[in-house]
């Protein structure tokens, strides 16, 4: 190594910016074993089958009815007995209740009996796509391996649940946990999901204590991306999947979810065309893995919290969560007293060097994603060339923690440099370990193989001390970017620049065992920064102007045909803060503007008529009770596939809410209901006679727009697709209940 220019140091550099910018590659599935069990090409084409047309099918529509009649045909060719349950049930969310009328599909692999093993996907999709990965794609993986593990002597029952309405808020799920006797008998869950269409399948949730559900990653085979920081920070988002209901019959949990490409994630570009069959696999085979792994256990076997992480899908590292705090106490005590041995160098100013590294590094990151942010008119504008913005956050990391060695450590003791690193990763990681336990796995095993080479520092055996820093410092690197990769999929890269703390944290573990210090050469000084400052600059121009959006990786568009009420006349509204497709303003004089009942920023434009009635009220009663008004109406809406009815007044407590016989009490702000069974609702109000006259303000949804949009959907680019509930036509009544 030249020690004037540090060519050991720089490749070091080199090496942790390609590797945590390549992440990516880390979530890619993997190759389909045609010899596995678990058969992709048979679950594929029970899948096509299921699908038809391949149409939306939201809950209680008419197209989900034609996918639940081909599910019942594909379970009987199996050899089993389909249970259907049919209620209408609500959940409640943010003071509103949301209703469906759901038919969930179950049947018994094994005979009935208690501490059941649970398959659990749901049928339904959102209004915009098939869902053919979401959830399509864990219903296939449902019925594959139900047929694999049916000729077994199973030790405990296995029950398939494939619920409904999980779209519109969980609620098939929620029902049978409140409402079926068969929930009574579930003793663990394996749930699969989708919140794109390819990657490497995530286990990114369990039940706590997870000692039982983390014995499914050490079965044999390919094993998902799973950590418990994972799992920590997906229990601390506000995200759900119907393992949220699950979760109240106190069981054990195994959840999976396949990520990558989360642009199709809800649109029309979720289908078959688009399904990975290698994440398909994935799935199977972990599935499977998973039954095997609950069916060996007895009840209360293996509890018990760990911490665990999987390294690039070989294999599973899990250490007892209690052996935390102890790990990273030992290796800090070992580290803080090789470091106050060392009579090189400086004492203090190493010790500054890691937090001004993560300070600058990260600073810099998350300045230049949002300089970068601030330039481009979209506001996720990574989809198609994620690598760039990627380039740019761990580019400008690194950068920032070099510029801190050029300018504080140039005369600093390379080894006493490196054991501070360790100590600022003790401090950080007891404090995450504290307050997110999950957090422990990146920080524990590093921490006690760097307390070994402490002490072999401490016994002058330096040659062998650095090679055991060097080898822990690894171990947390690859924790960091395997944690990384999956916490980019599930924030946004736009989002995942404070990710770039572990890139520095690495950084500051690895880079200063190739530092040599240099005394008068300034070029040699600084000529890392200035590299990376070039590298940085490219990586930020390239992010300013690659394309957002791709057909590959397109841009979620709805549009809403809103028809005429009292505010004036009908108009086309679309919910973005990016600028719209050229060719939509070739068509419409789309302006920004702000919808009175609709939340955010929208564009809009003057559309023609729409030929949709609004819904309409019609009083059955109206009774005073002591200090409370009952009233008894029914809700019309006979185009609609959504009602959605919000109560408004004056000092106006609500004290009870009753849709199609299902009632809460509760100070509800309104309801939301899907499906056929909506268009006719009876509800009962009860609320506060003290109250000025309240309103009901009625919108009507109806899935899809009309034959007057077909220009204005024809001038749509092959990248802007309809996500979620799709485009709509909508109508709008306000009654006051007087």
């Amino acid at each position: 190594m030249n020690k004037q220019w540090n060519f050991g140091f720089g490749i070091a550099v080199l090496l942790l910016f390609i590797i945590f910018t390549a992440r990516s590659l880390l979530t890619a599935p993997p190759a389909v074993d045609p010899d596995h069990a678990f058969q992709t090409e048979r679950a594929f084409s029970r899948l096509s089958r299921i699908l038809g047309d391949e149409r939306s099918h939201p809950v209680d529509s008419e197209a989900n009815d034609a996918v639940r009649g081909r599910l019942l045909g594909e379970i009987t060719a199996l050899g089993f007995t389909p249970i259907i349950r049919d209620d209408f049930h609500c959940v409640t969310s943010w003071g509103a209740m949301s209703c469906a009328r759901v038919q969930n599909v179950m049947f018994w692999v094994t005979a009935p009996g208690d501490d059941a093993i649970v398959l659990a996907s749901h049928y339904d999709s959102v209004a915009a796509g098939p869902g053919a990965a979401d959830d399509g794609s864990g219903v296939a993986v449902s019925l594959e391996v139900a047929s694999l593990i049916k000729p077994r002597n199973m030790q405990r029952p296995v029950l398939v649940l494939i619920t409904d309405g999980e779209e519109t808020g969980l609620i098939g799920a929620a029902s049978f946990v409140k409402n079926d006797p068969l929930a009574k008998n579930v003793g663990a869950v394996i749930s699969m999901e989708a919140r794109g269409n390819t990657g490497r399948v995530s286990m990114f949730e369990t039940g706590t204590p997870n000692g039982r559900d983390i014995s499914v990653l050490s079965m044999k085979g390919t094993k998902p991306a799973s950590s418990s920081l994972i799992a920590n920070i997906y229990d601390i988002m506000p995200n759900g999947t119907d393992v949220t209901e699950y979760k109240a019959l106190d069981i054990d949990v195994a959840n999976y979810a396949m990520a990558s490409d989360p642009e199709f994630y809800h649109t029309p570009g979720d289908n078959l065309a688009n399904l990975s069959r290698g994440a398909l696999f994935h799935m199977g085979a972990n599935a499977l893995a998973a039954v095997e792994a609950y069916d060996a256990q007895s009840h209360g076997q293996g509890d018990g919290q760990w911490m665990y992480t999987d390294v690039f899908g070989i294999f599973i590292i899990k250490l007892p969560q209690i052996l935390a705090l102890p790990f990273v106490i030992f290796g800090a005590i070992l580290v803080l007293a090789a470091y106050a041995r060392r009579r090189e160098g400086r004492l203090i100013t190493p010790l500054l060097v890691p937090p001004a590294a993560l300070f600058s590094g990260v600073g810099l990151a998350i300045g230049l994603t949002a300089l970068v942010a601030l330039m481009r008119p979209e506001l996720y504008y990574a989809a198609a060339n994620a690598w760039a913005i990627r380039g740019v956050q761990n580019g400008a990391a690194l950068l920032g923690a070099v510029l801190v060695l050029a300018v504080i450590a140039k005369n600093i003791d390379p080894l006493r440099l490196t054991l501070s690193g360790w100590l600022w990763l003790a401090l950080l990681g007891g404090v995450s370990t504290v307050f997110i336990p999950g957090t422990a796995i990146l920080f524990s095993l590093p921490l006690l193989i760097a307390g070994i080479g402490a002490v072999l520092a401490l016994t002058g055996r330096l040659a062998i001390a650095k090679a055991c820093l060097f080898i822990g410092a690894l171990i947390f690197a690859a924790f960091s970017v395997m944690t990384t990769a999956v916490g980019e999929v599930m924030l946004f890269p736009e989002h995942a620049a404070p990710f770039t703390a572990l890139l520095v944290l690495s950084f500051t573990l690895i880079a200063p065992l190739f530092w040599t210090p240099v005394k008068a050469n300034r070029r040699a000084i600084w000529a890392w920064p200035v590299a990376g400052s070039a590298l940085s600059a490219v990586f930020v121009i390239a992010a300013m102007i690659v394309p957002a959006y791709s057909a590959e990786s397109p841009r979620g568009l709805s549009v809403m045909h809103i028809g005429s009420d009292q505010s004036g006349g009908a108009q086309y509204a679309v919910r973005t803060a990016d600028p719209l497709p050229l060719s939509m303003l070739e068509k419409q004089d789309f302006i920004p503007a702000k919808l009175d009942g609709f939340n955010g920023d929208y564009m809009t434009a003057a559309a023609p008529d729409l030929d949709m009635s609004a819904p309409v009220i019609e009083i059955i009663s109206d009774e005073t009770l002591g200090d409370n008004r009952r009233m008894e109406m029914r809700i019309t809406g006979a185009q609609s596939d959504v009602i959605d009815a919000r109560i408004k007044g004056d000092s106006l407590t609500v004290n009870s809410l009753t849709i199609n016989g299902f009632s809460r009490e509760g100070n509800w702000a309104g309801f939301r209901c899907t499906g056929r069974s909506c268009r006719e609702l009876a509800v009962t109000l009860d609320f506060n006679r003290a109250a000025s006259v309240p309103s009901l303000t009625l919108t009507a949804y109806r899935y899809g727009l009309g034959e007057e949009s077909r220009d204005l959907l024809a001038a749509l680019p092959d990248w802007a697709l309809p996500q979620h509930g799709g485009d709509m036509r909508v109508t709008r009544n306000i009654v006051a209940l007087d």
